[in-house]
């Protein structure tokens, strides 16, 4: 074998180990949702993705390991979805309106993720450090809130934190009334859920 279908040959094998990892991924993450943490295990994790439960500690030390991975994974996934095109020149209602779209967008289209993480935040598992980097997930809807305030466009009478909550908490809903029908949720009941989220906050 020479060098370049040595090189190759790798190349290939580090895409089968990938796509092996995303599968065993997969499968932990309906093993969680349908078992809880305590009802996984490794063999169910294994034999939903389809390998042999030695081929899941090749990738992961135990248990714990995986989830956690798992947790970080999709952490930074849903931090990348919610900071999509969002661009600090925009106007602040329509900066606003980006990342509450693309929040809203990311609990419709990825609630199983969306639950595991939850699920995962409300665990044993969960460490400070964990925690911090969930907060990044609220980062970019506080600074935004906090640029409206500033600006006197935002009510400042109201802590960020519940601002926060109110503006989320009310995508989250909508979400979960659409998870399964996304079809109907059109382009204007997605403006008219806005501007009533913008009627709540705005000074």
């Amino acid at each position: 074998m020479n060098i370049r279908s040595f090189i190759l040959y790798i190349c290939s094998m580090r895409v089968r180990d990938d796509i092996k990892k995303e599968r065993i991924f997969d499968a932990a993450l309906d093993v969680a949702l349908t078992y809880g943490f305590d009802g996984l295990t490794i063999n169910k994790i294994a034999q939903l993705a389809g390998v042999a439960p030695g081929t899941v500690y090749i990738y992961f030390k135990h248990k714990e390991d995986l989830l956690t991975q798992l947790f970080l994974k999709l952490m930074q996934e849903s931090i990348d979805r919610v900071v999509h095109k969002i661009d600090s020149t925009l106007p602040f209602k329509i900066g606003l309106k980006t990342v509450w779209v693309n929040y809203l967008m990311h609990r419709v289209m990825h609630y199983r993720e969306s639950n595991f993480l939850i699920l995962y935040y409300r665990s044993s598992f969960i460490t400070e450090e964990h925690k911090q980097i969930a907060e990044k997930l609220k980062t970019p809807v506080i600074d935004i809130l906090k640029v409206g305030v500033a600006e006197g466009i935002v009510k400042s009478n109201v802590p960020h934190e519940l601002l926060f909550l109110g503006i989320v908490g009310f995508a989250r809903e909508i979400a979960d009334e659409y998870v399964n029908k996304v079809d109907l949720l059109t382009n204007k009941t997605i403006d008219d859920a806005f501007d009533m989220t913008w009627d709540m906050i705005k000074t």
